[in-house]
């Protein structure tokens, strides 16, 4: 049985887990059975606070024959996604959308509040989906279905943390520890055994490849082959230093996904191509923890002051979907929704600094559905993704900072934890995030090559012209939401488009995104 599920029978009950579920203190055997037996007995005796002990990503399920409760939880993060509704006195539930979508007794009232808040964050916040009556688990979250109805609940709360006021490096020495923990408790248990891992030009992935070699496994690694980008650079060098296995697959997302979680989905499954079906290693979520990506500094700066409101009017700066497609009923909603969400989110940990609960935001928001639609994706793909930077250990030791956290920002605590990982990994330079400290290692030739920003920039007039096309053509058969989107003007604007007289790519992906979203709540009731 592979370890990215498993299940449990026995007398008292049921349990199953989606992904890995692991305990701190524990290695689960290779078969993936390890830890159901004490989730079913802390569930069963109605002790969901024992969940906290559990540091995997996963999703869980723990049915109490004596008592007919069934219990559904996420992991402490909430990234294994686990979505539920209700409706006429039964509770559906699955770890992928799609299936809910597919029940004809599941209500899905398409939510254009949550699609505001998906263009303005990249995912709608809280517990919401796109579609109304859809609801995913939270970070730490368990819900119990008893036949006096359903209770929601979190076993653990982040923001209770003792916050700790660390040096640098005694901080950088905390994270390195967890994440040295974290994968290898992921790790295969037999010394020397083959281990598959991502591999890019960045930090994350090179963390991770660089511990599990380090540790004495065979490690192949995989990457996409961007000739002429300073990512694959940086890859095949590093790959090289190791004396490992690298398998490149060709850049080739076509045609250009309008989502970031379906972006997520398209480069995952392209770079693991070599490796599919199997389990892989991935450095995702090691920007958001160590990194503290996503906390702009101006930002920080006003919620040091306070002003938290200004706050978030700079965070939102260039986020969402333009107003102009959109008919006039919903452009108040854009205006305001992203802001009135945000404060929402913030006021959620009133008993924190504004620093920290920013740090809680984008971790406990942004992070946590980071995977959710790759993972909604990887049975389809046979894909098995262990992903060390989600341990709640390592959370934990970033999470654990006491505010003012100005001295970490800018990637300082990145660069102090690299110092503590193998010698490895400061022996190549890397491809920097801008408005972060740059690599030390500097390399003959590499800043002629293009960062993946630059890429993104060159690639634009082709994103525009096949996003056109694919507007002209939905726009033809009908299925643009006219309620919603102001039809002749996004007509007028791909036909200037196309003909070279006006660039207004900026319009077609939101309304693709909201066209795709639209419908795949409507047409798979009928299927």
């Amino acid at each position: 049985m592979p370890r990215s599920f498993a299940l449990l029978e026995s007398p008292q009950g049921i349990a199953a887990a989606a992904g890995e579920l692991l305990w701190e203190g524990e290695q689960p055997p290779e078969d993936g059975s390890g830890g159901l037996a004490q989730l079913l007995g802390c569930l069963i005796e109605n002790r969901p606070e024992d969940l906290a002990q559990a540091n995997g990503t996963f999703a869980a399920l723990a049915w109490d024959a004596a008592s007919s409760r069934l219990w559904l939880a996420a992991d402490s993060l909430g990234g294994w996604p686990l979505y539920f509704v209700e409706s006429a006195g039964t509770l559906y539930f699955s770890t992928i959308l799609e299936i809910l979508l597919r029940i004809p007794a599941v209500p899905r009232t398409f939510d254009i509040a949550a699609f505001i808040e998906q263009e303005a964050f990249c995912y709608p916040l809280g517990d919401l989906t796109l579609y109304r009556e859809i609801r995913v688990l939270r970070d730490s979250e368990y819900l119990c279905r008893q036949a006096s109805g359903i209770r929601r609940g979190r076993y653990f709360d982040w923001s209770r943390l003792e916050f700790r006021a660390l040096p640098l490096d005694a901080a950088a020495a905390e994270c390195a520890a967890a994440l040295t923990a974290a994968v290898r408790d992921r790790a295969p248990r037999s010394p020397g055994a083959a281990v598959q891992t991502l591999l890019s030009g960045g930090l994350d992935s090179r963390c991770v490849t660089a511990l599990l070699h380090d540790m004495g496994f065979h490690v192949r690694a995989a990457t996409l082959q961007i000739p002429e980008s300073r990512d694959y650079h940086y890859a095949t060098r590093f790959a090289a230093l190791l004396g490992i296995e690298l398998d490149a697959s060709p850049h080739n997302i076509d045609p250009p996904p309008v989502t970031i979680g379906a972006t997520a989905v398209a480069v995952l499954s392209n770079a693991a191509r070599p490796f599919l079906p199997g389990r892989i290693f991935s450095g995702d979520g090691g920007g958001e923890t160590l990194g503290f990506l996503l906390m702009p500094p101006e930002t920080m700066s006003l919620l040091a002051k306070n002003e938290v409101d200004a706050a978030i009017v700079s965070y939102l700066k260039g986020h969402g979907a333009p107003p102009r497609p959109f008919r006039r009923r919903w452009r108040e909603i854009l205006e305001h929704r992203p802001r009135q969400a945000m404060r929402a989110a913030l006021d959620r940990w009133p008993h924190v600094p504004p620093q920290k609960a920013m740090h809680l935001f984008v971790l406990t928001e942004d992070l946590r559905r980071h995977l959710h639609d790759f993972l909604e994706a990887a049975p389809r793909l046979g894909a098995e993704l262990a992903a060390p930077f989600y341990d709640r250990r390592v959370i934990r030791s970033v999470l654990q900072i006491a505010p003012p956290l100005d001295p970490f920002l800018h990637h300082r605590l990145y660069h102090e934890v690299l110092r503590l990982m193998p010698d490895s990994c400061l022996r190549v330079g890397w491809q920097e995030y801008p408005g972060r400290l740059p690599s030390p290692v500097r390399e003959d030739g590499a800043e002629s090559l293009k960062s993946q920003w630059e890429l993104v920039k060159d690639n634009r007039r082709w994103r525009g012209a096949q996003h056109c096309r694919r507007l002209l053509a939905e726009l033809f058969a009908r299925r643009i939401p006219g309620h919603i989107v102001n039809v002749p003007l996004l007509a007028a604007a791909a036909v200037l488009h196309q003909a070279g007289i006006g660039d207004f790519s900026h319009l077609f992906r939101p309304v693709l995104a909201l066209t795709d979203a639209y419908w795949a709540g409507r047409t798979r009731r009928a299927q």
